[in-house]
C-alpha cells in the first residue's frame, strides 16, 4: 500500500505474550496492542506521493491508532515514473529527475516482478467473485427476508423514473450487486446502457426487496449535496485535536476523484 504514516513510539520493549501472538498470527491480541494507547502516540496518515496508487481513502476508515506500529515504505515512491510534467500535487517533474521509481528500484535489485502487470482486482481476494467472498464473512443483506418454496427468491431492479422493473436476479448467483454502494455502477444482464444503484431497500421492514436504478452517468438521482457518516466511524488521523463543529475540509466520495470542498457538522439524531 502507498501512504504515510508519521508516529513516535513511547514503548520499544515487546511483551511475551505478543511474541507468542506474532508467532500463532493470533491477529485479534495485536489489533489490541496496537490499540492500546501506552503503545504509541496517535500517528498521521497522509496521502501517498502517487496519487494513482494512494490508499488513504480506505485506510481512513481504521482507527489512526491501529497505525502505530504500521509502516508504509512507498509513501514516497511512484510506481512508474510519471511522463507528465507536473505529479497533480504541483511538483513540477522532468524526465531526467532524479528519483527512481518502485519498477526501476525492483529492476536494479532484479526482482522478478519489476516489469509484472498491475493487479486490477482485489489482492487478497484472488479470482473469487467478490459477492462470494463477502458472503463467507457476513451475512447477506437479504437474510431478515424468510423465503419458502412458494415464495420467489428474485430481486427486483427498479427503474427510479417510472418505477418499471428493469430486470429480475437470484442473490443467490449474484450476490455482489446486494453489497453494490449508491453511485456503484449496476451490471445489468442484458441491459443495453449503463444503469447506476440510486437506493437499495433490503430491509424485511420497508417491503419487498429491490435495488432501485437509474439510466445514464449524469443523472439527477446520482447527485447529492449533503453526505451522512455516523460519528463513530469519523476518524481524526491529522493529529492534535479537531477544529469546533462546523468546520471547512475537503472530502474525497470516491476512490481516486478529485477533492471538493466540504463543511463539517454535527446533526444529531
Amino acid at each position: 500500500s502507498s501512504c504515510h504514516t508519521t508516529t513516535t513510539s513511547s514503548n520499544n520493549t515487546m511483551p511475551e505474550y505478543l511474541e507468542q501472538a506474532l508467532a500463532e498470527e493470533e491477529s485479534t491480541i495485536l489489533a489490541d496492542y496496537l490499540m492500546d494507547a501506552s503503545v504509541a502516540d496517535t500517528p498521521i496518515l497522509m496521502a501517498a506521493k502517487d496519487r494513482s496508487k494512494d490508499q488513504s481513502y480506505f485506510l481512513s476508515s481504521v482507527p489512526a491508532k491501529a497505525f502505530s506500529n504500521v509502516v508504509f515504505p512507498l509513501g514516497d515512491f511512484y510506481k512508474t515514473r510519471p511522463s507528465k510534467s507536473d505529479d497533480g500535487a504541483g511538483v513540477s517533474l522532468s524526465p531526467s529527475s532524479s528519483f527512481l521509481s518502485v519498477r526501476e528500484l525492483a529492476q536494479q535489485v532484479h526482482l522478478p516482478v519489476a516489469t509484472k502487470k498491475d493487479s486490477m482486482g482485489i489482492c487478497f481476494v484472488g479470482k473469487r467473485k467478490h459477492g462470494d467472498f463477502i458472503n463467507e464473512y457476513i451475512a447477506p443483506p437479504t437474510s431478515s427476508f424468510q423465503t419458502d418454496s412458494s415464495t420467489s427468491a428474485m430481486i427486483d431492479c427498479v427503474n427510479i423514473e417510472d418505477q418499471s422493473v428493469v430486470t429480475k436476479f437470484d442473490p443467490n448467483l449474484n450476490p455482489s450487486l446486494l453489497y453494490a454502494t449508491v453511485g456503484q455502477g449496476a451490471k445489468l444482464p442484458g441491459a443495453a446502457q449503463k444503469w447506476f444503484v440510486v437506493d437499495k431497500q433490503l430491509s424485511s421492514e420497508t417491503g419487498a426487496p429491490k435495488i432501485y436504478v437509474c439510466p445514464g452517468t449524469h443523472h439527477p438521482a446520482l447527485y447529492s449535496d449533503t453526505l451522512y457518516i455516523r460519528s463513530n466511524n469519523f476518524h481524526w488521523m491529522i493529529g492534535g485535536r479537531p477544529p469546533p463543529l462546523p468546520f471547512r475540509a475537503k472530502c474525497r466520495i470516491r476512490h481516486l476523484q478529485p477533492l471538493v470542498d466540504c463543511e463539517i457538522s454535527l446533526v444529531n439524531g
